[in-house]
């Protein structure tokens, strides 16, 4: 084989291995923002989701502790479990979520974390973590939460 045979050869392998697609395991962490509206207080609720997930739906959670999920209860903190159902499959986060007062009697600050555990359809190795924030108004009987974060 000559010398210029061996380069061409070279050459089509490096191309190869510099071209090949990454393997689906090696996926970098993307940013995501979550939006959810619903009636204050509620177990349901609507979402958008862009960024590393581009999908809209419904949402459905579950308060897993303290057990008695006394809404807005300044200082108490909440576990629950939501599942978000999408076009494209469903998500489960776990958040933590404090009531705090604020400056007006009827709106409740609700700064949190959360955790992706898994999921469904195009979700279903999806994972992730990151902070929430949001508000209650009891008065006017709406709550709007924003979790952000990094998912992978």
């Amino acid at each position: 084989m000559s010398m210029k045979r061996i380069w061409v050869f070279l050459a089509f392998v490096s191309s190869a291995i510099v071209l090949a697609p990454a393997s689906a395991g090696a996926t970098q962490p993307a940013d995501i923002t979550i939006v959810t509206t619903q009636v204050c207080p509620s177990l349901e609720a609507t979402f958008v989701a862009t960024g590393a997930i581009e999908d809209s739906g419904t949402v459905t959670s579950t308060i897993l502790s303290p057990e008695a999920g006394p809404f807005g209860v300044t200082g108490v903190t909440l576990r629950a479990e939501s599942v978000f159902t999408g076009g494209d499959g469903t998500f489960t986060l776990v958040q933590h979520v404090t009531f705090m007062t604020t400056d007006d009697p009827d709106v409740f600050a609700e700064p949190g974390t959360w955790v992706l555990t898994g999921g469904t359809g195009d979700y279903a190795s999806l994972r992730g973590q990151g902070r929430s924030s949001g508000t209650c108004d009891v008065g006017q009987g709406v709550e709007v939460q924003t979790f952000e974060g990094r998912v992978r």
